[in-house]
């Protein structure tokens, strides 16, 4: 996620169930929360995180969670267009799980 161009990791925004998408680097962070703006998070035993990326894992994206913070961390040699491949899988397995 180059510096230059954070409209990649911004596309996450439009999905209600984010409360932040944080970014240092390459490392790409969003949280997932029941509640935006209460920052309500889910409740830990439905471990939301884990079903988005075991979700994404159709869409050809192998990552995992922090509990529901989904993680990015793609190597330094990662091309632009590899970088919107695995955002949008992200988002396709965050929209799957948590219809909008």
């Amino acid at each position: 996620f180059p510096s230059h161009d954070s409209s990649l990791s911004q596309k996450f925004w439009d999905h209600p169930k984010v409360g932040d998408v944080r970014q240092e680097g390459t490392i790409l962070a969003v949280e997932i929360v029941a509640d935006r703006s209460t920052r309500r998070s889910f409740p830990a035993t439905e471990r939301r995180g884990a079903q988005i990326c075991h979700a994404a894992r159709e869409f050809r994206l192998l990552t995992r969670p922090i509990g529901d913070v989904l993680i990015l961390m793609p190597p330094y040699s990662t091309s632009p267009h590899e970088l919107e491949q695995m955002v949008t899988a992200l988002q396709k397995a965050l929209s799957k799980e948590i219809p909008v």
